[in-house]
Formats: C-alpha cells, structure tokens, sequence
C-alpha cells in the first residue's frame, strides 16, 4: 500500500522519513513512482519515457548526458527526495549545471581528459540547455503532484548576459569564400589538413564546400539540412530540388519544400556527376555535425581571409559561423521586397521578432538618399 498509494494516503510523511531509513531507500527505487524518489531516480525515469517516444537520437542524446550531469552535480541535489527539495536546492542545482561543478573528474579543476587535454567550462548556451532539461524533467514530477511550483523562478540563469550575435556574410564575402575553395579544389594540392602518409584526402571538401554555400545560401537552410541532402531528392533535369527547410521535430510530421535550383548550384551539380542514389556531398556527410562548423570555421574562413569576429567602434558585435548565411539570406531577401512573414516561414522561426535578428538593419548611403529625395517630393506635393 505505502508502494503504490503512497501519494493517495493521508501519512505523515516527515515522521515517515525519520522513522525508517530502509523505506526511503525501497520506496526510492527507479521503479517505483513516488514522492519519495529521488530526483536523480525520476530524471531516469522521465529519460526512459522519452527513449520511448520515438524521438531523434539527436534529441535523445542531449537529454542523455544532460540527465548524466544532473546526476553528478557537486550540490548532490539527485540524492535528495522530490517533496523534500527547496527551491534554494534547485537554485544551487543550476548554478552547479552553468559552472560545470560535476562529479566528473574531467570537470575538475586541474584535470585534464585521457588524451591530456584540459576540458573548459561548458559553454553558456549549453547550460541554458540543461536547464531547459532540468524543467521539464520536474514539470513533469510536478504534474504528478510530488514537486512545488515555486522551483520556475529558480530556473533561470543567476547571470544576466547579452548573446552575441551571429551576424552576416556580405555577398562580396561569400563570393571570395567560394572563389577560394574552387581554386584550392583546381591546384589540387594539399593543404596540410590530413596525413600525407596515406595519400590527400581532404581536397574533395573544397568543392563540397562551394555547392554548400550556394545552396544555404538560396535556400536559407541551417548546415545540418544541407549537407545530408541526397541524389533521391535532387532533380538534375528538371532543375528542381526537395528538401526540409526548417528544423525538424521527429514527433511532428515532416515538412518537405520545393524550389528550382539556380544556375551556381546547378553548374555544381552537373560538375560532380549526378548520381541516382547517395550523398551529394560524401566527403562532408562523412564528418560529424560538430567537425562541419569546425572545419568552416578553422580552414574555410581562415583560407579564404574573411574574419570571424565583427567589431564596431573597438567592441566585438558579431561571432560568425556557417549559421550566418541565414542572416544574409535573410538580408538579401528583405532587400528584394520579401515580406517577414514569407523569410520567417522559410527560416523556420517562430515569431517575427526571431527573423528580425538575422535582418542587417545597418541603413546605407543609398537608403539615405532615396530618403532624402522622397521628403524632397513631399514638399513639392505640399
């Protein structure tokens, strides 16, 4: 009865929990749905539903080691049972998950990681997804009526912080990245990025990188979309192209968009030698999706001279990445008359406000004197 209905019955549970250390321990296990679990014991849990729902190994991933961090918090706030957690223990939680405070030894301070390599403190947008985590996982021990709702407004993050921007590739800049990678990919030589002692085989990256660019840049696509696209998907002769614009949810049915491939992109693909089945660009679809930006960021950019980092008046704006080709899709495509609607739909946001960021809202000379002439001709109208 205590097992099953421990919730239902009228007990007093404080006493309880003094009284019987042995219970606590029984009525704490994985199995068993109580409000005298753990919050460590429920974290399993709530993971073992969601592996069930059929969700991307991505998505499962990241609720995989997130649930791992929680559990090795330094504050031990998993060891605590759920209606015996504050909302200063959850706070404590928090902060442990944004400073990296973990059981693991990689984590600590000093230490260094079996290839002898320090590991850093995670990053803030990390953290901020394990939070997102760590709400819903007691959201749902909330639901169930075993955690207070005053644990929201300890979920937040103790710092104020202003992101920086990921910003946007002029055209011009783009231009000279792909110039640069189509004549690195027509020397043929090897840059010095893979062991010379088994042959070259990085020169093929060159060429994947231009049709890439093209296409994000056409279409708006993040890097994850582009790279995994497949011959099934591309028409050669009709100069057509299916592909997921926005980021998929697997629990949702997916949206597939087609749009006619332009003349850059379709030189691209006559030039690789269409095929009936496989990946359009192999080299890059063979690489993790961490090693894609790392390798835009550390070889592209840097080869082609184009800077990461974007400074105004001495202070740094914007930190760019592949992702900053949606910004100047964006950009590109506000300047042609596209309405925000129309960009926020092909970006894949959910509000306005979102698409707005990745819009240059810098004003030009020209704009300024398209300015001044229409305020010319009002006056003459008055």
């Amino acid at each position: 009865g205590l097992m099953n209905d421990n919730k239902h019955m009228k007990l007093d549970q404080k006493a309880l929990l003094k009284g019987s250390t042995k219970l606590i321990r029984l009525l704490s296990r994985k199995g068993v749905a109580s409000p005298l679990m753990t919050l460590g014991a429920w974290a399993d849990k709530w993971l073992e539903r969601k592996q069930n729902e059929g969700l991307s190994d991505e998505t499962i991933f990241l609720y995989k080691y997130s649930v791992k961090v929680i559990n090795n918090a330094d504050c031990r706030c998993a060891d605590r049972l759920l209606m015996e957690l504050l909302p200063e223990h959850i706070e404590d939680l928090v902060s442990d998950i944004y400073s990296g405070n973990y059981t693991d030894v990689r984590y600590l301070k000093g230490r260094t990681n079996k290839h002898g390599i320090k590991k850093k403190t995670p990053s803030i947008g990390t953290g901020k997804k394990r939070v997102q985590i760590l709400r819903m996982i007691l959201d749902s021990a909330n639901e169930n009526g075993y955690t207070s709702e005053s644990f929201h407004s300890k979920l937040r993050a103790k710092k104020k912080y202003k992101p920086i921007k990921r910003g946007y590739f002029e055209l011009h800049e783009l231009k000279t990245i792909i110039n640069k990678c189509q004549e690195i990919y027509n020397e043929g030589q090897c840059t010095g990025f893979c062991n010379k002692d088994e042959g070259c085989k990085c020169i093929e990256q060159w060429r994947e990188w231009v049709g890439v660019i093209e296409m994000a840049l056409n279409t708006g696509c993040r890097i994850s979309n582009c790279i995994p696209l497949d011959w099934k998907d591309v028409d050669v002769f009709n100069k057509k192209m299916e592909i997921e614009l926005v980021k998929q949810d697997s629990q949702y049915e997916k949206e597939i968009s087609t749009f006619d491939i332009n003349p850059q992109l379709y030189e691209y693909l006559i030039s690789v030698k269409p095929k009936s089945k496989g990946a359009v660009f192999p080299f890059l679809a063979s690489k993790t999706k961490q090693r894609w930006a790392h390798l835009f960021r550390d070889r592209v950019l840097k080869q082609s001279g184009i800077q990461q980092e974007v400074y105004k008046k001495g202070k740094l704006v914007a930190k760019r990445s592949f992702h900053s080709t949606r910004g100047s899709t964006a950009t590109l495509m506000r300047e042609q008359g596209i309405d925000k609607e129309v960009i926020k739909d092909i970006l894949g946001h959910s509000c306005v406000e979102m698409t707005e960021h990745y819009i240059n809202q810098d004003v030009t000379p020209e704009q300024r004197r398209e300015a001044f002439k229409v305020m010319a001709d009002l006056r003459q109208a008055q």
